[in-house]
């Protein structure tokens, strides 16, 4: 199983595939299929890829898309966004796209370009026909480090511990990705498994 984490963005895009190997691995939760030696969870991600169970998780890659400054013309950002997500599911082959749901946070203005991201990103999806999962950034943090109102260092330190990787990822935005991945393979495990 492959997820590929993406953090939306019109500016910046982070993104984060991660392999699961192992007879724990499970697949996307629209697949319909099961493992037939799963073992119960623990409750956070970090436990969990560091031995828990019997899947394994690590990061085939990771980055940052850098699609223009905020003067540049957004649908020239756009279709930079969307040349760079057929680039990504060429290189990566992923099995499932996971992705930050909408949310309003600081302005309407910001929300309608995450939003204008996310579609771009969706229609990517669809055509490549990846099972997409989407989850709330609340959903990511709580999954990912116990607390649903954790902040962005505190994903980010998570997201290098559970990962085992050597320093923090390059950016915020790819620490977003690559827990927004993390979520998605805990939530389809419970999903599957009926672990809570």
């Amino acid at each position: 199983m492959r997820i590929l984490g993406v953090d939306p963005g019109t500016r910046t895009a982070g993104y984060g595939c991660l392999e699961v190997r192992g007879g724990g691995a499970a697949p996307p939760m629209g697949s319909g299929v099961v493992s037939s030696d799963a073992t119960p969870m623990a409750h956070r991600v970090g436990n969990l890829v560091q031995g828990v169970g019997r899947a394994s998780v690590e990061v085939v890659g990771a980055g940052a898309l850098r699609l223009g400054q905020s003067s540049d013309p957004i649908h020239q950002r756009l279709g930079r966004l969307a040349l760079e997500m057929r680039r990504l599911f060429d290189e990566f082959r992923p099995t499932c796209l996971a992705l930050e749901e909408a949310y309003f946070g600081k302005s309407v203005q910001s929300a309608l370009r995450i939003g204008e991201a996310r579609g771009v990103i969706l229609a990517e999806a669809a055509a490549a026909g990846l099972a997409v999962e989407q989850f709330s950034p609340a959903r990511i943090k709580r999954v990912v480090t116990g607390s649903g109102s954790a902040d962005k260092a505190q994903v980010r330190e998570t997201v290098q511990r559970s990962l085992g990787l050597p320093g923090p990822p390059e950016t915020m935005d790819v620490s977003d990705a690559l827990a927004v991945g993390l979520c998605c393979f805990e939530e389809a495990r419970n999903f599957r498994f009926g672990a809570g």
